[in-house]
């Protein structure tokens, strides 16, 4: 499915974040370290692990050398946009699922923990979508996406989607000839 096919998801309320893991299994074990430094294990949200394709959780899971909460699940079951369509929110570093879950109208917080690497494939978009650096900070961002009144809410949805428009360009006959075009040009 074209991600410019995609529509935004009617904002609701399931208590539920999730959080694509990257290829890397260091990356991902920081990712979950960092989640559960955070305050989120004391709330009442579900955080939903969601491992790489390619890095399934039992090839690192004998790396965590902490608890993971209970309320942290370890789930690929579901197809991507199946997961995104009951979740409330992205959390991510350098995947791409945080383009699809904006594009589907949810918020992305962005979990800048690779430092000095800034691999953030939103970089320049300022809609729908906020940076974290440090564990005691996500929890205040992710209730501030809960407490955003609709009307604000649905206004930087609307950015959030023309930000898309202009860095995703359809598939269709029209574009394809211009990259063909361009890359003849280019050879």
């Amino acid at each position: 499915e074209y991600l410019s096919n995609l529509v935004p998801f009617q904002r609701r309320n399931f208590n539920k974040v999730v959080v694509p893991l990257t290829m890397v299994s260091y990356e991902a074990i920081l990712t979950i370290k960092f989640l559960c430094d955070s305050a989120l294990p004391k709330t009442n949200i579900q955080v939903v692990l969601r491992c790489h394709p390619s890095l399934p959780f039992e090839s690192f899971k004998k790396h965590i050398d902490f608890t993971i909460p209970d309320r942290f699940i370890i789930d690929n079951d579901k197809s991507v946009r199946e997961e995104l369509s009951d979740t409330d929110m992205v959390l991510y570093t350098w995947s791409t699922v945080a383009i699809e879950a904006l594009k589907q109208g949810l918020p992305v917080i962005y979990l800048d923990i690779l430092y000095p690497m800034y691999v953030d494939p939103l970089f320049e978009c300022d809609n729908l979508k906020k940076n974290v650096r440090k564990p005691e900070e996500l929890l205040l961002v992710v209730k501030s996406y809960y407490d955003m009144e609709d009307i604000l809410f649905f206004k930087e949805q609307e950015r959030a989607q023309g930000y898309l428009r202009e860095y995703f360009y359809p598939v269709n006959e029209k574009n394809l000839e211009s990259f063909l075009l361009e890359t003849n040009i280019n050879c």
